[in-house]
């Protein structure tokens, strides 16, 4: 049996057609490749600057350095990120993670939760664009000027949407993005930040070429890569939002089971994973029962995310415990993350939809309760 897989890039000539031209040019021994990348990447996103690293990790650590993260200082982030190493990051740069609780169906940082976790503290808020569905921008926006924050714009989740007609990755004051595997645009491996400021620009230079602190430079073959990907990436999410809705017509209105939550009237969601929550009345153990039994068949099914608040590690270190963030929590118990990706056929979502089905059955769907 073929294994149906969450993440499956495609991988076309142009690709390797790319990468070829690059071995056997001049951009082998420069960076003429990154810098396209950049150009390129800055067009689509509508931003000043972008700069392309070699991995998402040394993004965020360099756009933390870039703006003056110091020992001490609080970041309000959500319980909830996909890169379990999203948080360790933030601690061993000496910053205290002030975790938010989310909305329960967009997966977002509750807005009405976020101004009483500000303190003397408080110098960033790092809100994530979770699956692709847009942060609410108007409020984070107004908020950086009343309180003089710092907004890092987290889109490794979120590449394609758009929040009032303009792009996600151009709201913060930083945007960083994960150009991974399993990411709608990838490049082997990689990321970048972005952002329209002078000043946080020249500081990123200083860093990575001119102090050369750090060398987190992307390659010119992963760039080479993310520039073939980037030119056909509007027809990928094209592709992708047509296999959301069809997941939709199959599992949106089963019993026991929600499928995506669809967008305001304000965005454009192009989604760059789908999740369906089970009922109220299902907890992890039925959760992972509906897991294994979908890779059974052939189906790779994950949960969404563990809740970083209930890591031992940072559970013990700052206090948190089970039932601070009741939302976060119940995602974590019952968000499943399903295939999405430019490879599936009609087949494939229809079988996936029917084990869906049969997977609720099994455990047992009762009343509608979501």
């Amino acid at each position: 049996m073929d294994r149906i897989s969450l993440f499956e890039p495609y991988f076309g000539k142009d690709d390797f057609v790319g990468l070829v031209e690059t071995l056997n040019s001049i951009y082998w021994k420069s960076d003429l490749r990154v810098r396209e990348f950049e150009e390129k990447f800055s067009a689509f996103i509508k931003r000043k600057y972008v700069y392309a690293t070699d991995t998402w990790s040394n993004t965020l650590l360099l756009t933390l350095r870039a703006l003056g993260a110091k020992n001490g200082d609080e970041a309000i982030v959500s319980p909830l990120h996909l890169n379990t190493s999203f948080i360790t990051q933030i601690i061993e740069v000496g910053i205290r993670p002030i975790f938010v609780d989310v909305e329960r169906w967009t997966f977002s940082m509750d807005i009405n939760k976020i101004e009483r976790s500000i303190t003397k503290n408080t110098k960033f808020v790092i809100v994530t664009n979770p699956l692709g569905f847009p942060a609410e921008w108007k409020f984070y926006q107004d908020l950086r000027y009343k309180y003089n924050i710092k907004i890092i714009e987290d889109c490794t989740e979120g590449i394609g949407s758009l929040y009032y007609k303009n792009p996600i990755g151009s709201f913060g004051d930083v945007s960083i993005f994960d150009f991974d595997f399993n990411k709608v645009l990838t490049t082997g491996k990689g990321g970048a930040l972005a952002t329209d400021d002078d000043t946080i620009y020249n500081n990123i230079l200083s860093l990575t070429e001119k102090l050369r602190i750090y060398d987190v430079r992307m390659s010119n073959l992963n760039a080479a890569l993310g520039i073939t990907q980037l030119n056909k990436i509007r027809e990928n999410l094209e592709i992708r939002k047509n296999i959301v809705k069809k997941y939709d017509s199959l599992i949106g209105y089963m019993e026991g089971v929600k499928g995506a939550i669809l967008g305001k009237d304000n965005c454009e969601i192009y989604y760059n994973f789908y999740v369906v929550h089970l009922a109220k009345r299902y907890g992890f153990a039925e959760t992972q029962q509906m897991i294994e039994s979908l890779q059974f068949e052939g189906i790779e099914a994950s949960h969404y995310a563990i809740p970083s608040h209930l890591r031992p590690d940072i559970a013990s270190k700052y206090g948190y415990k089970r039932g601070d963030f009741h939302i976060a929590e119940e995602i974590g118990q019952r968000g499943i993350l399903l295939p999405l990706n430019t490879q599936l056929t009609e087949d494939d979502i229809k079988f996936i939809g029917e084990k869906v089905k049969d997977s609720i059955v099994t455990i047992g769907a009762g009343s509608r309760d979501l």
